[in-house]
């Protein structure tokens, strides 16, 4: 199934394109095109929570949306003295879009969204009672710093709630060969070509946030219980004369280890 967590619905800052701005009709229209199940909406410094109301309520029963912001983070000062400024996405669970729209305009502050930017623990602070996933921009500019993410790591009581945005399928798969939590969104520039865009694609079936959280932990109970959720065909099989099983095939890749280690799929 495809997500995007990281979309955008609205030119806010001034460097945006005005082909940000979406009506709720375009944004489900384009929503059914891309084959997107779960959608982020993660404006720049901004939430808006009667637009999130309105693409919610329009959406229901096709894809799940959740709220996010994409924020201006300002790094630490360096030995000489330049701070380095990057993008990190957050992203809340949608039960608590509303402690989450309140949070959000304490961070903001009425402040310009085109000047504001902020320290990474003062986002933790603010916005992590909201139960939030956390996406800095990694391989894609603008970056944070390697310190910066560090940091944000330190911060949270669970790693697996931290994942890395890269910014095209070849380093989204060359860093998951190294076991890096990576993902990669649309980044909407111009609606009128959204189903284009590039998307996260998971295997399982994941169908609200907790579930994604569990999964992103590599729960096994989860797993197992999402896996379940796939078709399967059950054929006979007997490895040895008196070894006599069914083994389940989902539709999906199978990967089966045979005697002496021998590979099938």
């Amino acid at each position: 199934m495809r997500i995007d967590l990281h979309c955008h619905t609205k030119k806010v800052k001034t460097g945006d394109a005005y082909t940000r701005n979406v009506t709720k009709d375009k944004f489900f229209q384009k929503v059914i095109e891309a084959e997107v199940k779960i959608i982020a909406i993660t404006n720049h410094n901004q939430f808006d929570y009667m637009q999130y109301k309105e693409f919610k309520d329009v959406t229901e029963g096709y894809c799940d949306i959740w709220p996010g912001v994409e924020l201006d983070i300002i790094g630490k000062a360096d030995q000489k003295g330049n701070c380095k400024r990057g993008h990190l996405i957050v992203i809340a669970n949608p039960k608590n879009v509303e402690l989450f729209n309140t949070q959000v305009q304490e961070l903001v502050n009425d402040e310009d969204v085109n000047t504001f930017q902020i320290g990474v623990k003062k986002v933790y602070e603010t916005l992590g009672k909201c139960d939030c996933i956390y996406i800095p921009h990694f391989h894609k500019e603008p970056k944070l710093s390697d310190e910066d993410i560090q940091e944000l790591g330190e911060l949270l009581p669970d790693s697996s709630r931290l994942f890395k945005e890269t910014s095209d399928y070849r380093s989204l798969g060359v860093f998951s060969n190294f076991d890096y939590s990576v993902i990669i969104g649309s980044d909407v520039q111009d609606w009128n070509k959204y189903e284009t865009s590039k998307f996260a694609d998971i295997r399982l079936p994941v169908q609200t946030f907790e579930q994604f959280c569990l999964l992103a932990k590599k729960d096994v109970q989860i797993i197992d219980t999402l896996l379940n959720q796939k078709r399967k065909k059950e054929i006979p099989v007997s490895p040895y004369k008196k070894v006599n099983f069914k083994l389940p095939f989902y539709e999906d890749i199978n990967i089966i280890f045979g005697q002496k280690g021998r590979l099938s799929h």
